[in-house]
């Protein structure tokens, strides 16, 4: 009788952790994914739509004008290029310092070299 409990209690357990967990996850990707559907929404509306008391979410008819004219504003593909290159340096020199720290670390023996790694793993 007693296993049985056990086995209950442990069953119960493991749903309850199953819950609580998939509604972590769900409101968290709720928050994350939130702001990028606003966008995407108000960006497939047109003018008349954005004023529009009634629409909120889904537009009333799709216009692809206000990403033409971004296209056209921002010059995408010098923009970007831009970005990937400062990117790309910026991993260098963080890969290539990360590399020393880590070297240096792993040497030699330092006054404080725990609380050290401990700050490391919490800032992962």
């Amino acid at each position: 009788m007693k296993i049985k409990e056990t086995v209950i209690k442990r069953t119960f357990a493991k749903v309850l952790i199953n819950i609580v967990r998939y509604a972590f996850f769900i409101s968290l990707s709720y928050i994350l994914l939130y702001p990028f559907f606003y966008i995407l929404a108000n960006a497939l509306m047109s003018f008349s739509d954005s004023y529009d008391v009634t629409v909120t979410w889904v537009p009333k008819t799709l216009y692809f004008g206000n990403l033409v004219d971004a296209f056209k504003v921002f010059d995408v593909k010098s923009t970007a290029m831009r970005s990937f290159v400062y990117e790309i340096i910026g991993g260098l020199i963080q890969f290539c310092s990360t590399a020393v720290a880590a070297y240096g670390m792993a040497r030699f023996n330092l006054k404080g070299k725990k609380l050290l790694f401990g700050i490391k793993e919490c800032n992962l």
